[in-house]
């Protein structure tokens, strides 16, 4: 039986109704609201953790700096962003989507040994 650590979180008044709406929802799913606030948790974690750090603003002032959407961001946002683009950035953009594709090729022969 795995451990477990009990934890609080604070939460403002107007929003009591949606706290009570989701315990009779995760009770009609069979999961406890601790599980359903962890699966929300790890999805915020995979789109915000690694490969999407907060960038600070001297950053953006290294004329080699590049920001672009995390890997786990919706389609909408990588349009919006490859299409805000220069063409020289895009070709750029391009090449580096080919260095990614074949990684993903090599993992994947390699995987299968």
């Amino acid at each position: 039986m795995s451990k477990h650590i009990v934890s609080a979180f604070s939460y403002p008044l107007e929003s009591d109704d949606l706290i009570k709406n989701c315990k009779k929802i995760a009770e009609r799913e069979e999961k406890t609201l601790s599980k359903i606030i962890l699966e929300l948790l790890a999805d915020y974690a995979k789109k915000h953790g690694d490969g999407n750090p907060a960038f600070t603003l001297d950053q953006f002032q290294d004329k080699n700096f590049r920001a672009c959407p995390a890997f786990y961001r919706e389609n909408k946002d990588w349009y919006s962003y490859l299409m805000s683009l220069s063409k020289q950035d895009f070709n750029s953009a391009w090449q580096q989507k080919n260095t990614i594709l074949s990684a993903f090729d090599k993992a994947d022969r390699d995987r299968l040994k």
